[in-house]
């Protein structure tokens, strides 16, 4: 008898579905924006575990170093679900010897062509194609006369890679990166496609809200002049209509050397900047004397790349809100 029931328990096993028998499906997350987009597609999703890889503390990982618990990580994780376009060059190209059967996800997939080339480098394009790339109603001249400490619009990075792969900063653009990511999960478990579609369709329905916001407040705010910390707000102020005339950072984590400072400050001046917008990851000192020197006000605007430990589901949505209240305060002087 006893042989009998374990006859038909090893039957009955057999006959379960695959994915009821395997081990939940672990995907893994670079950075916290990405990482809020996934939980927000596989949520209620109860074999897919959605995780973090970097710290949310972290900020912009631009000279990050990969660790061994790193490593631990991706040899368990079934798909790794990544920003792109150079954000995550601390991967390196070896990825398949820790784990040969992970599945990478570009959240970044095509997005770069729909932007015709906005983020790439001017001295890659040549100096006749700068102007293709430049925000309407900026003067290209203006940034290219004795300003070495004074970058535009992605064409001096502050980051190693030739695109700015800080697409997650714009609502409009984060739509593509959950198109892609649903995609990538559905490709990769389409036993969960029907779940995986929906959920993104609800979540892609708030962030469309979310760029109708902003669609409305450029219409206010459009051609006004802004500095920020470094080029992570480019994409989000092209929607807005926005010109950033410099960027306070060339390279990540360096803060400007005097000659630079002093650049920064005469193209503030010149340019007739109305606001200078840090970050909360970075130390406020050298944008606070840059704004008493140009006697320029200085705001915080958050990028939405750290946050807490196990961000909500809206957090993207919620930090997004508060900037366009921001910005809204700060920009729209003298408008209805």
């Amino acid at each position: 008898m006893r042989r009998i029931l374990i006859l038909c328990l090893i039957a009955w096993i057999g006959c379960m579905p695959i994915h009821a028998q395997s081990s939940p499906i672990q995907v893994l997350c670079t950075t916290l924006p990405v990482y809020v987009f996934t939980q927000n597609i596989a949520n209620q999703i109860a074999d897919c575990e959605v995780s973090m890889m970097l710290s949310p503390k972290l900020g912009c990982p631009h000279n990050y170093s990969l660790t061994p618990r790193d490593m631990q990580r991706i040899a368990r994780a079934n798909v790794l679900v990544i920003n792109g376009l150079g954000l995550e060059e601390f991967l390196g190209t070896n990825l398949s010897k820790v784990n040969a059967k992970l599945v990478i996800v570009d959240s970044s997939k095509g997005i770069l062509e729909k932007e015709m080339g906005l983020s790439k480098h001017a001295d890659e394009e040549g100096d006749d194609k700068r102007d293709e790339h430049a925000y309407e109603g900026h003067d290209q001249e203006d940034c290219d006369h004795a300003h070495e400490g004074c970058n535009h619009e992605g064409h001096d990075h502050a980051h190693q890679g030739p695109y700015n792969p800080h697409i997650f900063t714009s609502p409009r653009l984060a739509i593509a990166m959950v198109e892609n990511i649903r995609d990538g999960l559905s490709q990769y478990a389409p036993q969960h496609k029907e779940k995986y579609y929906e959920n993104a369709r609800m979540y892609i329905a708030k962030l469309q809200a979310l760029h109708a916001q902003i669609e409305k407040l450029a219409q206010k705010i459009k051609g006004k002049k802004i500095v920020t910390h470094h080029n992570i707000f480019d994409y989000l102020a092209k929607d807005l209509g926005l010109e950033v005339v410099c960027t306070i950072q060339q390279i990540s984590g360096q803060e400007p050397i005097a000659s630079n400072m002093l650049a920064i400050i005469q193209k503030i001046k010149e340019a007739k900047v109305i606001a200078i917008f840090t970050e909360p990851q970075y130390r406020p000192k050298i944008a606070q004397r840059i704004a008493q020197e140009t006697s320029v006000p200085l705001f915080m605007l958050d990028p939405c790349i750290t946050g807490p430990d196990h961000a909500p589901l809206d957090y993207y949505e919620t930090v997004i809100q508060q900037n366009l209240v921001i910005l809204q305060e700060t920009l729209n002087h003298g408008n209805p």
